[in-house]
């Protein structure tokens, strides 16, 4: 599934029991806003209603990684941390602090498997 979908279903579908987002979260206005992208990432008119960092309150407490590349053209790193501080302060609001995580690679819009499932493993192993 692609990320952006796939971060929108788990907002959506509690059945879902984690997510890991690689290279699709990001401000709108930073990401969307600007920049073309595949057509599944966009939601008509969504901007007036939230930001991408709102929807993690639907899948908070869910173990959640968000997966960046740090010269990524897409998806721009400072778009990526502004969005992501929102959704830490989300988790933390709800005592799950500990179950999201940024893991930013060195690359462009590439997926880093080498640090993203050790950070996925590390919050389904915790007790929930």
């Amino acid at each position: 599934v692609r990320a952006p979908v796939a971060y929108y279903a788990a907002a959506l579908d509690t059945r879902i029991p984690f997510i890991a987002a690689s290279l699709a979260v990001c401000t709108y206005r930073a990401s969307l806003g600007t920049v073309n992208h595949c057509s599944d990432a966009y939601i008509p008119n969504i901007t007036h209603y939230f930001d991408m960092s709102d929807l993690a309150g639907l899948i908070v407490p869910r173990p959640l990684i968000i997966v960046a590349g740090e010269k990524d053209p897409l998806f721009p790193i400072a778009g990526v941390k502004e969005c992501f501080a929102e959704i830490e302060e989300i988790y933390k609001s709800q005592n799950a602090g500990t179950q999201c995580a940024l893991v930013i690679g060195p690359d462009g819009h590439r997926n880093d498997p080498d640090h993203m499932w050790p950070a996925l493993d590390a919050r389904l192993s915790q007790p929930r």
